[in-house]
């Protein structure tokens, strides 16, 4: 009788914790944000053109409501150490190719990386967290960041102190958008390695607020699997084997 009570009484906390557990983590997606479900995390481009470009989308749920928020501080990485993650004696992933070496002067595509801090207006699901106000810009591209085949992307996009906003929990919000220009992609002047497969990570988006005790750092994937990277150049995306954190290690 003891155990039925006590296996009662469990299942019933157990059944009030996920009652009120809320969606938590970050998302990366091609094309559109993750929860509108038309977002692809596998994206193959033939590299047979200079012109267009390729958008990655990236948002965010947190587990409780925030006021004040006036910012969102985030971290992009990108490696080409896929498909060794997480094996015995990860060999040395091969360079980050020139296709992807933005920004830093005298980078073969220095101006084909550039934000945009508008979400999609026909969104259904992911909601803009800034309302339309939202300014931001990109910080460093930092290659090799980890190692050979890695950069990281650091993203600040804010709201005016008279726009701060009030987020709730469950909700799913877009954050940011990286566009990836196809310049220089064939012709004089190209830059090789269009085609080499990488992977993309959204790290985590830290959210801030007026009150730095009350800022959180979002990070892990949204849908407790793989919402928070992507592919290119792989297809389909393989099953993550292990964490992000554990790959970088290997670098250290």
């Amino acid at each position: 009788m003891r155990r039925a009570i006590l296996l009662l009484a469990l299942g019933c906390l157990f059944a009030a914790a996920s009652a009120h557990a809320q969606p938590f983590g970050v998302a990366l997606r091609w094309n559109h944000c993750f929860g509108e479900g038309s977002g692809v995390a596998s994206k193959n481009f033939a590299c047979d053109t200079n012109s267009g470009f390729e958008e990655l989308i990236g948002s965010f749920a947190i587990g409780e409501n925030m006021v004040n928020v006036s910012a969102n501080e985030i971290v992009v990485e990108v490696t080409t150490a896929y498909p060794y993650w997480g094996q015995p004696g990860l060999p040395t992933p091969p360079p980050l190719p020139e296709w992807w070496k933005f920004r830093n002067a005298g980078t073969c595509r220095q101006f084909a990386l550039t934000g945009v801090f508008a979400a999609d207006a026909a969104n259904a699901v992911c909601q803009d967290w800034g309302a339309g106000l939202e300014i931001g810009g990109l910080g460093a591209y930092a290659i090799d960041y980890y190692g050979q085949g890695t950069a990281r992307i650091a993203i600040s996009v804010a709201v005016p102190a008279d726009a701060m906003q009030s987020l709730s929990a469950a909700i799913e919000y877009y954050s940011f958008t990286l566009r990836i220009s196809h310049a220089k992609t064939v012709g004089t002047g190209a830059c090789g390695g269009c085609s080499t497969p990488l992977h993309v990570l959204l790290r985590q988006v830290y959210v801030v607020t007026d009150a730095p005790a009350n800022n959180l750092i979002v990070s892990g994937a949204l849908d407790g699997q793989s919402s928070d990277f992507v592919s290119w150049g792989l297809s389909p995306v393989p099953t993550r084997t292990a964490t992000w954190g554990a790959v970088k290690s290997l670098y250290k």
